[in-house]
């Protein structure tokens, strides 16, 4: 075939496409995937996949089209005709395969590299290296195995888009957003964390490149049976490209991450402000991304922030300088350093402080010398203080010499050795300045003497040692012939080694510690291998004083033990042979039972982790995941697992109690093994507390409202039917009635929480209790006595009504919107919208009941629906069905509370299209029915009108036809086009019609004008036919009008209208028949009238009669039927008759004669049924009251006397006889008779319950303390208070109106109980004096010696009262006992009697106060047990902390009366200086231990000021007791003070500044320890006194700094209160200003020191200055504060001197004391008198206007001028100053009068509210800033009496005054009408009431006397600062006590109504 056998065209076509082709192949040939990289920002390997796919995909269509056959048959043309483009078309083919090879390898390679790419693009920070480790290994495969990646560039295209993913990532981590917004240090640590992956990644790379690369290749190389092959291995090459082409980006990526890093690097505090406004410029730039590599606006950015942050190193540097300089001490200089860190590195930092870091060489050699210098002082014993002398050595305390003296020198070592190492460590961060000081000559010569200090020092180690080896050999073998114990005491024991050889013993112990023992003298070492034992028999003597210190159970056995060790005691000495197994022997015993005491606690251990491990939820959310609800489908699982565990912890339990049981060897039944049981039940009680604590917390945790939390529960909302309950919208679970306890509904959440409460207390009960004193079987009553656990609880169920009630509301609101779519009846709403063409608003709402039916279509007229209102129908169900769409499927309420919409949403749309349907429906049958309709109508009568007319029913039949057409004319006329737009509306809603119908309505409007012409001709025809009949017709009608006229006026006459009438029935019947016939008549007349177009009457008063005839039978129904049920009840037995059910029926009856028609209301026969039931109704009420079980024969003759009639009243009395009273007459007395017999009733049983009560209530009787021979009455506060109550519940008996029936028994027993009480009363006076006095004139010879008249005088009376005691035993009961005559005289006598002997011995007393005058301070009581006692010390101790400051107790040798210790309060112990024998009478020996106690202190202070220097005043503390501890820092302070201003006057100006940096040094060093946890209490005490006296001189001295005093004598200096210490009388002075007094060494303890304060200064100066001049003080201060009490107390603590306060006392009182003042000023040396006060009617003048000026100046007018008049009484009540109720405002319980003026209750001042004090007045209160009475609600008058008649239910009623009262003063009324109703007029009464405790503010006072209104609080409640606690009513004043702690209330002593006096107690809080 030749080309020019084809056509050209087709030639030209074949080679324009191949040219077409090749462009568009060679196009996707030549695509690259390295073009991403150009094209795209930062393209992933993602991208390198996806672009291979999309290739392969492309050429495979390629390849698939050139091998179709009409691409061959192409090709073979082309060949044919020797086609130029034929070889271009064959290569082109042979490319493409090639490509198709190359994509198909490419993405078979790359497949598996994706996976790697999506877990590494999802991982975490913390898995990031492991990712790219897998990424590397991944491209690493597919570089080897795949043979086109094996190009370095494919290969650094796939590893540049790695790079572009591990950058993309590491942003993700860094949170661009919050980079610079976010904590700086946050910020830093993040990107420091991703800076150190993105290096990794480098490191990885490198790891492959030069180890695993290479590695593979060789691998695949050397394989014999590889699929590679060896060409294969050979092209392989390692990656040898250069690395900047795969990194270049990736460089520059991590270079601008590390500037951001160098950004964030947080500098100093003190320019962190600064540093963070230089920050702002990218803090608050977001416009870019500041880790974009060429990103010129960050580097723009940078650049400013380097110039800020230059000037910021700057200061920086400046800082450092100030720092360093501040310093003391090398150590400081290097923590300084190391704080400042890397920033001292920083160019500009390290410029400006290089040079201090050769000033730190030199502080350094300085220090050096310093230790030269004390190694020096220590070992030459040179004079070391200008304030002491003193020789020799000091070692540690509590080693022997030798390791003492070695410990100090290795100390000093470590002080010369620890500054050192730091140098050596100069490479550091911070430290490179520090570096090159180390290569100056300083260094140089430091370093040399750090040499010769080190070699020094090991010198004299070897040389004291050495010493000590010389000398031990002799001291080897001394005194081993003492025996092998000595007992201290009972509980104590030692082994009795001579301290001698027990120092070589030591000393060899501590040298094997240090790792010495090799160098220790052959004989001490055998002395110490011999005589091990000591050290055995001390461990021996730790166990067994553990051992006695532990359970009761072991006693037996350390019987056993004590036996075994009193021969060693008395019988074994240390040169007894073979001793060694007799110490065996007692280490034995110990140990053994040691270890079974050690078995036993770790089984109660064990007990205690079981019980642990229940402290974990029973509940938790499904999976265990925060976002699920909780798990209740596993509930019962987890329930019976836990309650698995909790059993077979039990059993465990019960095994280990009885394995202890065996461990003890203790019997079942003894005491001890009883209180250990009861132990451990205890233990077990608090593990399921807090099982129960923790299920709780779980709960209440996740239903926290304020917490961003899922929800945890979950409600179904859903529709329920009307017969279910009325259509209402129910929640399953339900959400009603939310009580959760055991009354909760089934199936109803409250069950549900109920249940699982049930569930968490349960867990309490699988375990029996363990105690065999436990009340209760299990341990579940206790979790409720826990009140923390109960709180719990109840804090749990308080929480759910909150998102409950939201639920509610939001279900309401629904409900409210939407229930009218399925309550609302859809057959009646459809046929009153037919009606009235409308619909009614309520049933376009909620539909509820409070729209009747006929209220609402009353406002509308009937009308037919138009189209419009039908598509407005429609439209409207069609609008609910979208809003119903819009509602959300679930709405969570208070976080934790989810409410399944879904379920009531779907029922909701199905009833909105239900409506929607219904109108559709009844338009398209509308349509069906007019159309048929019509059609019928047209048929009918074109059949009717043809026919001929030829008698009256056929013209009756035509005139009919015509009529129908007459009457559809109009209607049918205008029918066709509103019927068409029915149609098209029906359309446009997509309802399918019928073709009929549109058949119908073209084909009716032409057949019905046919008919109406053929009725217009018909019409005309019967025209004269039609005259004729018209005329018959009216002559008709006027007949009929006569005729029921006059029987309508017959029917009014009827007698059935009177109640009286006999036969109302026939009277009805006939005149109904009559009527029915009329009407007939009527219907005819009509009729004809209709057809012949004759206009009748309508005759309406017929029918008018014929209703009122039904409406009159309906009346005479009612009126037979209430006859007989009257009749029935009647007749029935008066009390067997259910009355209720006839209230109810007799009402019902009621309601239903009111719903009569109106009409019947004026007819006799409805007044009389009415009046008839009404009267029934009223004597129902009386019948019913008359039931009453109190009433009596008696009251039933006052009934019967009341009414005028007799009735015989017994069980077979009828109703009816009881109805012959007329009691709805006699309502009121009824009332009045029946209330009388209730009263009486209660009157009777009281009485009956007191004579019941008292004649089982006897006396008690217990021996008397002293005398087991006599009895004494035993007090019982439950009879007393019954007694109490009883005799007011008498008193308001005898008040009552209605006593005069029980009115002599009501006295009788008032009068007995009367006399009980008092009898009682002085009875116990009685006992309590005879019992004071008893043991002291029978018990004290010397007593009885000196007051012999008086003790004949007790002598009797003693026998006189014993043998009252053996008449009243005989006789017990309390009202026969008390109210035996001449008891009441008889016990008065006692009383006179005792009187006068405890006159005569307080005259005894007071000889002995003034014996020794310290009596005066005791109570009269106390001093008379401490005579009794005087031959007995040890209870006389008791009383020692009231006759001495902090003296607590004496500790006495045993079994003497030597007191060798004294004990403070705080347990603080003093050894005495001399052994005190207390001996003698107890005034001499009392002076003695005073004598011994000042002598003690003064001794202890003396040595502490000695020994004060010898080590570091951190270490010293810790020798002293705290008293001299704290006098000889005071006594040092005054001197180095007293230095520095020495030092100052030589010309040395640092001095003072250096003195303060070293007060620094020592606070920070106290500071130090008081960190350390494991410090002991009391030294803790101390050191923290210590500190705040330091403060106190640091201030001091600091302020004399900055005043630049230089002399001592300056005032600044001499005003301040200066300890010093004479060496030369030994002895302390104070000193101030120009006073001095000598220290008085009273023993003070270990006792706080409160900050002191310039006002402390003050009061410092004032106090001394009368003491100087030997007078006392009253300096005055507010009420309620202690400042000025604690300023002279710590005063005295000053000056060891107790001072002598009387705080408040009155005028009266210190005038008694004022002959005693001198013997009060010799003890004490002064009285001060402090806050004393009076309250007259000038201070109450002055408060008034001080009160008006601090509310502003008011203009004073009633209920202004009250509220002033309340502040006034306010401050004098509390002794408050204008400046107290101004700085003490926000603390204070201002009378409620002040608190509403200052909300605004009053209105608005002129000028406005007095600020700040309005603010602290009302503590957050909301305030009122217009006119009070505009936010007032309106009162409505009638409702709030109706609530008060159903409140109160009073006999008489509420009146309008009461309403009024009850509206002004609501609490007051409602407790005054209450009581008034219960117990008539009530008597007031005395009452006895604690007083709250002074200096305890948990203890809440009644501010001022006053009557308790309200308690706004309940035990156990938590309670804020200021809280309302209880509101006061005083003078007519208002107050509300606040509280002023927060806490919980612990007791409330008051309830509403009672009468207070001023600090009375009304609860505590603690």
């Amino acid at each position: 075939m030749f080309r020019r056998d084809i056509d050209q065209r087709v030639i030209y076509a074949i080679e324009t496409i191949v040219i077409d082709w090749a462009k568009q192949v060679h196009k996707v040939l030549k695509l690259d995937s390295g073009d991403a990289l150009i094209k795209e920002n930062a393209p992933n390997p993602l991208v390198e996949i996806r672009f291979w796919r999309t290739k392969l995909r492309k050429l495979k269509s390629i390849y698939s089209q050139m091998t179709d056959a009409r691409v061959s048959k192409m090709t073979t043309i082309l060949s044919n005709i020797k086609s130029c483009y034929l070889p271009s078309f064959r290569q082109l083919f042979v490319d493409v395969c090639a490509g198709l090879k190359q994509a198909e390898s490419m993405c078979k390679h790359l497949d598996p590299l994706e996976q790697a790419i999506e877990q590494f693009l999802s991982c975490d920070l913390a898995d990031f290296e492991g990712q790219m480790e897998l990424m590397m290994h991944s491209v690493a495969s597919v570089w080897f195995s795949c043979k086109y990646y094996r190009a370095p560039s494919r290969v650094i295209v796939l590893l540049k888009e790695v790079c572009n993913m591990v950058a993309d990532v590491s942003r993700g981590y860094l949170d661009l957003s919050s980079l610079f917004a976010a904590e700086v240090d946050e910020s830093l640590a993040n990107v420091t964390r991703v800076l150190n992956q993105l290096e990794q990644f480098k490191v990885i790379y490198d790891e492959y490149r030069e180890i695993y690369i290479p590695q593979m290749v060789v691998a695949a190389g050397g394989r014999k049976a590889s699929l590679i092959t060896s060409a294969t291995v050979r092209s392989t090459n390692n990656w040898d490209f250069a690395s900047h082409l795969v990194f270049a980006k990736y460089d520059s990526y991590i270079a601008r991450v590390y500037q951001v890093k160098l950004i964030l690097e947080l500098p100093d505090e003190a320019v962190y402000e600064d540093f963070q406004e230089a920050f702002k410029i990218f803090s608050e730039n977001n416009s870019y991304d500041p880790l974009e590599a060429d990103n010129k606006e960050f580097e723009r950015d940078l650049d400013a922030f380097d110039v800020l942050m230059e000037d910021l190193d700057s200061r920086l540097a400046s800082i450092a300088c100030g720092a360093f300089e501040n310093c003391s001490s090398v150590e400081a200089c290097f923590k300084m350093i190391d704080s400042f860190g890397s920033l001292l590195d920083r160019k500009v930092v390290l410029e400006v402080f290089s040079s201090y870091y050769l000033e730190l060489v030199n502080m350094y050699s300085a220090e050096l010398d310093a230790a030269k210098r004390i190694f020096d002082e220590k070992m030459g014993g040179r004079r070391r203080s200008s304030l002491r002398k003193r020789e020799g050595a000091k070692v540690h305390k509590n080693l022997p010499l030798l390791t003492g003296k070695i410990k100090w020198l290795r100390e000093l070592e470590y002080r010369v050795k620890k500054p050192y190492a730091e140098f050596q460590n100069a490479s550091t961060a911070g430290r490179k300045g520090l570096q090159v000081a180390m290569q100056t000559d300083d260094a140089e010569d430091m370093r040399l003497k750090y040499e010769e200090m080190c070699a020094l020092i090991t010198k004299n180690e070897q040389k004291i040692f050495k010493l000590w080896c010389n000398q031990v050999d002799e001291k080897a073998d001394f005194n081993l012939d003492k025996p092998l114990i000595n007992r201290i005491s009972m509980w104590d024991i030692e082994c009795n080694f001579d301290p001698e050889l027990l120092a070589i013993l030591r000393n060899v112990k501590f040298l094997d510690q240090m790792n010495q023992k090799d160098t220790v003298p052959g004989k001490a070492k055998e002395l110490f291998e011999q005589f091990e034992i000591v050290f055995v028999g001390t461990g021996t003597k730790r166990s067994y004083i553990r051992l006695i210190s532990g359970s009761t159970l072991m006693e037996p056995d350390l019987d056993k033990i004590d036996d075994v060790l009193k021969e060693g005691e008395e019988n074994l000495t240390w040169k007894t042979e073979n001793i060694w197994p007799y110490i065996e022997k007692v280490k034995n015993m110990v140990n053994d039972l040691e270890s079974r005491h050690q078995k036993a606690k770790d089984n109660v251990s064990k007990i205690e982790q079981l019980g642990d491990s229940w402290k974990t939820p029973l509940f938790d959310r499904r999976e265990g995941k925060a976002e699920n609800l909780l798990d209740l489908d596993n509930r019962i699982d987890k329930v019976h697992k836990r309650y698995d565990l909790i059993r077979d912890n039990g059993k465990t339990i019960l095994k280990l109690v009885q394995e202890n049981l065996a461990l003890f060897t203790a019997s079942e039944s003894s005491k001890e093994w009883s209180n250990y049981l009861d132990n451990v039940d205890a233990t077990l009680s608090i593990k399921f507390k807090n099982a129960v604590e923790t299920s709780y917390q779980f709960l209440i945790k996740n239903t926290d409202v304020d917490s961003a939390i899922s929800p945890l529960f979950e409600v179904k909302m859903k529709i329920g039917t009307i017969q279910q309950n009325d259509g209402r919208i129910y929640f399953v679970p339900s959400l009603e009635k939310m009580n959760v306890d055991e009354t909760a509904e089934a199936e109803s959440f409250a069950a549900l929480i109920h249940g699982l409460i049930e569930d968490i207390l349960n867990m309490a009960t699988l375990i029996k209790r363990i105690s065999k004193n436990a009340e209760s079987v299990d341990y579940r009553e206790t979790m409720m006595d826990f009140l923390e656990t109960e709180q719990l609880r109840i804090d749990l169920i308080e929480r759910l009504p909150g998102a409950v009630d939201e639920a509610k509301r939001m279900r309401d609101e629904l409900m409210s919107k939407y229930s009218f779519l399925w309550r609302n009846d859809i057959d009646t709403v459809m046929q009153q919208f037919l009606t009235y063409g409308n619909v009614p608003q309520h049933m376009n709402s909620n539909g509820s009941e409070d729209h009747s039916t006929s209220e609402s279509f009353d406002t509308l007229q009937e009308r037919e629906p138009t189209l419009a209102d039908f598509k407005e129908r429609i439209d409207f169900y069609n609008a609910q069905y979208q809003s119903l769409m819009e509602v959300e499927g679930s709405e969570v309420f208070e976080n934790w509370l989810r409410v399944d919409v879904k379920p009531f949403r779907q029922s909701a749309l199905t009833f909105a299209k239900k409506w929607s349907s219904m109108f559709k429906s009844h338009l398209l049958k509308h349509v069906q029915t007019s159309l048929e309709e019509l059609s019928s109508m047209i048929d009918e009568a074109d059949k009717g009108l043809v026919n001929a007319i030829d008698n009256y029913d056929s013209l009756v039949t035509c005139m009919s036809h015509l009529s129908k057409i007459r009457e559809r004319q109009s209607k049918t006329d205008g029918m066709f086009g509103p019927l068409q737009d029915t149609v098209e509306l029906l359309k446009s809603y997509k309802v399918d019609i019928n073709e009929t119908i549109y058949h119908q309505l073209e084909k009716l409007p032409e057949k019905w004008e046919t008919t109406k012409k053929i009725a217009l001709t018909k019409k005309q025809e019967v025209a004269p036919m039609q005259a004729d009949e018209v005329t018959k017709i009216r002559k008709a009608v006027a007949e009929f009008e006569v005729e029921q006229q006059l029987l309508q006026k017959q029917f009014r006459m009827m007698e059935a209208f009177k109640f009286t009438a006999t036969t109302p029935y026939k009277d009805i019947d006939e005149f109904v028949v009559k009527f029915e016939a009329k009407m007939e008549t009527l219907k005819k007349i009509h009729d004809a009238a209709r057809l012949f177009e004759v206009s009748v009457p309508e005759f309406k008063s017929l029918k008018q009669c014929m209703h009122e005839a039904k409406l009159l039978k309906n009346v005479w129904d009612y009126v037979d039927l209430m006859k007989y049920l009257i009749d029935e009840w009647t007749s029935s037995k008066w009390m067997e008759i259910d009355l209720n059910e006839v209230g109810l029926k007799a009402r019902e009856f009621a309601t239903t004669l009111r719903a009569m028609d109106k009409h019947v209301k004026d007819w006799d026969v409805y007044k009389g049924i009415d009046d008839t039931v009404k009267n029934l109704l009223k004597a129902l009420g009386s019948v019913t009251e008359l039931r009453s079980p109190s009433i009596r024969d008696r009251h039933w003759n006052e009934l019967m006397q009341a009414t005028g009639v007799k009735v015989i009243m017994n069980d077979e009395t009828l109703l009816k006889d009881l109805l012959a009273l007329n009691l709805h007459k006699y309502e009121e007395e009824v009332k009045t008779i029946v209330d009388k017999a209730d009263k009486e009733e209660q009157m009777g049983k009281a009485i009956s319950e007191y004579r019941k009560f008292w004649s089982n209530s006897n006396l008690t009787f217990e021996p008397a303390p002293n005398r087991k021979d006599v009895n004494i009455i035993k007090t019982d506060p439950v009879l007393m208070e019954t007694l109490e109550d009883n005799q007011v519940q008498l008193q308001n008996m005898m008040q009552s109106r209605f006593v005069a029936h029980f009115k002599e028994q009501v006295s009788d027993w008032l009068g007995k109980l009367t006399t009980a009480d008092s009898v009682i009363q002085v009875w116990s006076d009685v006992q309590r004096q005879w019992g004071n006095l008893e043991n002291i004139f029978l018990g004290s010879e010397d007593l009885r010696k000196r007051l012999k008249t008086d003790s004949q005088r007790f002598d009797k009376i003693d026998e006189e009262f014993k043998q009252l005691m053996i008449v009243a035993a005989e006789e017990p009961n309390v009202i026969n006992c008390t109210n035996m005559k001449g008891r009441f005289e008889q016990l008065e006598q006692l009383l006179e009697g005792l009187a006068k002997c405890q006159k005569a011995l307080s005259n005894y007393l007071e000889t002995k106060r003034l014996a020794f005058p310290r009596f005066y301070f005791v109570a009269p009581a106390d001093l008379l047990d401490i005579l009794s006692n005087s031959n007995n010390p040890i209870k006389v101790c008791k009383h020692l902390s009231k006759l001495f400051d902090s003296l607590a107790k004496l500790e006495f040798e045993e079994g003497t009366k030597k007191a060798f210790k004294m004990i403070a309060k705080d347990s603080e112990e003093v050894t005495l200086d001399e052994i005190c024998d207390c001996v003698g009478e107890v005034e001499d020996w009392l002076r003695l231990v005073e004598k011994r106690m000042k002598a003690s202190v003064k001794l202890r202070t003396s040595e502490a000021v000695n020994m004060y220097e010898d080590k570091p005043r951190d270490q010293w503390i810790f020798d002293w007791p705290a008293q001299p501890a704290l006098t000889t820092t005071q006594v040092y302070w005054t001197s180095e003070v007293n230095q520095a201003f020495a030092k100052l006057e030589e010309g040395y100006e640092m001095a003072m500044k250096e003195y303060n940096k070293k007060q620094m040094g020592q606070l920070k060093a106290l500071i130090d320890l008081l960190l350390d946890s494991k410090l002991p209490h009391g030294d803790r005490e101390k050191i923290m006194t210590i500190c705040t006296i330091d403060v106190h001189a640091r201030d001091i001295v600091g302020k004399l700094i900055t005043s630049k005093i230089e002399n001592a004598l300056a005032f600044t200096w001499l005003c301040q209160l200066r300890q010093r210490f004479d060496f030369e009388i030994d002895t302390c002075f104070a000193n101030i200003c120009d006073a001095q007094f000598e220290y008085w060494y009273e023993y003070l303890g270990n006792t706080r020191r409160l900050v002191i304060t310039p006002l402390t200064d003050r009061c410092y100066i004032t106090l001394t200055q009368a003491l100087n001049l030997i007078l006392g003080g009253a300096p005055a201060g507010p009420a309620g504060t202690d400042g000025l009490q604690i300023n002279w107390q710590h005063l005295q603590r000053v000056l060891g001197v107790a001072l002598t306060s009387s705080t408040r006392i009155s005028v009266e009182v210190l005038s008694v004391v004022a002959t005693q003042l001198q013997e009060l000023i010799d003890v004490r040396h002064s009285v001060f008198v402090l806050g004393n006060a009076g309250t007259g009617k000038s201070q109450s003048k002055r408060c008034n206007a001080e009160a008006n000026l601090l509310l502003g100046d008011l203009i004073k007018v009633t209920p202004s001028s009250k509220m002033v008049g309340d502040l006034a009484q306010f401050m004098v009540q509390n002794n408050l100053t204008v400046e107290d109720v101004q700085n003490q405002a926000d603390e204070l319980s201002f009378p409620k009068s002040v608190v509403e003026f200052m909300q605004g209750q009053l209105g608005q001042p002129l000028g406005g509210f007095p600020e700040p004090l309005r603010s602290k007045v009302l503590k957050g209160l909301p305030k009122v800033e217009q006119r009070p009475g505009e936010v007032l609600e309106p009162i409505k008058f009638d409702e709030v009496k109706k609530n008060l008649a159903e409140m109160w239910e009073f006999e008489e009623g509420i009146s309008d005054k009461d309403v009024m009262s009850y509206i002004l003063y609501p609490k007051v009324t409602d407790t005054f009408k209450r009581n008034i109703n219960s117990y008539g007029p009530a008597q007031a009464s005395i009452s006895r009431h604690p007083k709250a405790r002074d200096g305890v503010k948990g203890s809440i006072g009644a501010p001022m006397p006053g009557t308790v209104l309200d308690v706004k609080v309940k035990e156990g409640q938590s309670v804020k600062k200021n809280d309302p606690l209880a509101v006061l009513s005083a003078m007519k004043m208002e107050m509300v006590v606040s509280s002023p702690v927060e806490g919980v209330v612990k007791s409330v002593e008051v309830k509403s109504g009672m009468n207070l006096e001023g600090h009375d107690l009304l609860m505590e809080i603690e």
